[in-house]
């Protein structure tokens, strides 16, 4: 869930958010996991500072204490998404179904919302949660895995809100909502059942730089070679914030390289 968010391991992976700080609880093991587990871990996220907590787990039974630790999070401005079950159903599932919570539920590899995961009027989004390529425990097969499930929907949406988060401390569930809402994909086959639908990332993310084009040319032993560069520049401000040399012609040989760089 965390490689899904966070990690940052070039070449192989790179999660959502990889500057974001991560508060790690556990509270799922093999035989499942204990309420209790889950009540002292959102407390002590909230009173750890936290602006944003990803659950993915979705028991359709909460109680009392269950939602006031969940209460306790929404009250001090902490955003809380919630993934939904792997069950093709109208169901509920908590912390999900709260309704300060943000609510996701899957899509398969055909990016459709039905057949597999959970659909409901108090579902906010839909992604994807087939074969999500992330981090795994060091083991004889490498340390990454591609699992599937809500478990992994769920994170991605949390660390797209951490990311609006680090643009805007302020911002409160309402206002990431209505966010997110502008740069949405409708679902087709799920319509209201799948809230907003799915999340546009690029198209979000576009909504804050502006992006340009620059080419260096010179010779090098009497070849052209053309660098290709895009200048990342803040909406609000114009400064320059990214560099990235995207590709390198080598006379009519074009050469991928997409790194970020530094130059006046």
């Amino acid at each position: 869930v965390t490689g899904v968010q966070t990690c940052a391991l070039p070449i192989y992976h790179c999660g959502l958010n990889p500057s974001a700080s991560i508060l790690n609880f556990k509270v799922i093991s093999i035989s499942g996991f204990k309420k209790e587990d889950i009540i002292l871990a959102v407390r002590e996220a909230v009173d750890g500072g936290v602006r944003v907590i990803n659950c993915s787990f979705a028991p359709q039974i909460a109680g009392p204490e269950f939602q006031e630790a969940f209460t306790y999070a929404f009250d001090r401005g902490v955003i809380v998404v919630g993934g939904m079950p792997n069950k093709d159903e109208r169901i509920v599932a908590y912390p999900a179904s709260y309704e300060k919570a943000i609510s996701v539920t899957g899509l398969n590899k055909e990016l459709n919302a039905r057949g597999e995961y959970a659909y409901g009027d108090y579902i906010n989004f839909a992604m994807p949660a087939k074969k999500i390529n992330t981090t795994d425990i060091p083991n004889t097969n490498g340390n990454y895995t591609n699992p599937s499930g809500t478990s992994f929907s769920t994170p991605i949406v949390t660390a797209i809100v951490s990311r609006l988060l680090s643009n805007d401390q302020t911002m409160t569930r309402e206002q990431v909502l209505e966010k997110l809402s502008q740069h949405t994909i409708q679902l087709p086959d799920g319509g209201s059942e799948t809230g907003y639908g799915r999340i546009d990332a690029k198209s979000l993310a576009l909504s804050y730089v502006d992006i340009d084009e620059k080419k260096i040319s010179t010779v090098i032993n009497n070849e052209e070679v053309i660098l290709e560069f895009k200048i990342v520049k803040d909406k609000e401000t114009n400064e320059v914030t990214r560099k990235v040399l995207e590709y390198m012609w080598i006379g009519t040989k074009k050469f991928p390289v997409h790194k970020e760089v530094s130059f006046e």
